[in-house]
Order: C-alpha cells, then sequence, then structure tokens
C-alpha cells in the first residue's frame, strides 16, 4: 500500500492576495478556513495545489470521454 503524507505548515508569499508571508498551522487533524467573502479561503487551497501540482487552477468537472 502507498504511504501518504500530511502537511504540517504552509507559508505563501507572492501570490494572489498574499504579499507578505503567511504561515497556516496544519498540525491539527481538522483545519477549517472561516472567514468573510473574498478574504483569501480559495486563495490558499490554490496555493497548496500549485505548490503540490504545478498547477493552481481548478480541475474540470467532467473529463471528456469518461
Amino acid at each position: 500500500m502507498a504511504e501518504g503524507f500530511r502537511l504540517e505548515r504552509i507559508l505563501i508569499e507572492g501570490f494572489k492576495g498574499f504579499t507578505k508571508t503567511q504561515e497556516i498551522d496544519l498540525k491539527n487533524r481538522h483545519v477549517f478556513l472561516l472567514s468573510p467573502s473574498a478574504k483569501g479561503k480559495s486563495s490558499i487551497v490554490e496555493a497548496i495545489r500549485w505548490g503540490l501540482f504545478g498547477s493552481s487552477g481548478r480541475p474540470p468537472r467532467r473529463i471528456v470521454g469518461s
């Protein structure tokens, strides 16, 4: 069985609206992103996606031919 991994923290700087370094602790079992609209919640998820996969774009909802 393949071993997984766990992010313990992320540092975001110069990504979308994050002009200053922002450190987010992810060591807890559950992490909740609570904030008013347009405050960067989706940008955090996109930054993680960019760091892991090299793309921050959202995946297609449906892949043609599947």
